[in-house]
């Protein structure tokens, strides 16, 4: 069983360096992280958190195994449609799928 999180947000993460861990632990699990960002924020900390720039790493300096997060900001898409932020928010989870099964040496 594949899980995706989603997670709403309008605001800031108060323990970035916590956060990094739990998500680095994570990438060897069956998850997808999706977080939509609503609001005027900039949400810098959540485009780090999408590792699509630099490669994620935690507070020992490890790298994520696998990208798991993909972070969509609501403003960039409230005038284009339902369908595109639609496709936004699930564009990476094919990859991130194929990346954990790899990864885990299932074949299907």
């Amino acid at each position: 069983m594949y899980q995706i999180l989603l997670i709403i947000t309008d605001g800031d993460i108060h323990d970035m360096s916590h956060t990094k861990d739990l998500i680095v632990g994570a990438c060897h699990l069956p998850i997808s992280i999706i977080i939509i960002g609503v609001g005027d924020e900039d949400f810098e900390l959540m485009i780090e958190l999408d590792g699509d720039e630099n490669v994620l790493r935690d507070s020992r300096g490890v790298a994520a195994a696998r990208d798991i997060v993909q972070f969509v900001r609501y403003k960039d898409f409230e005038h284009a449609g339902v369908t595109t932020m639609s496709e936004e928010v699930l564009r990476e989870v094919p990859e991130q799928v194929v990346s954990y099964l790899t990864m885990s040496n299932i074949q299907i």
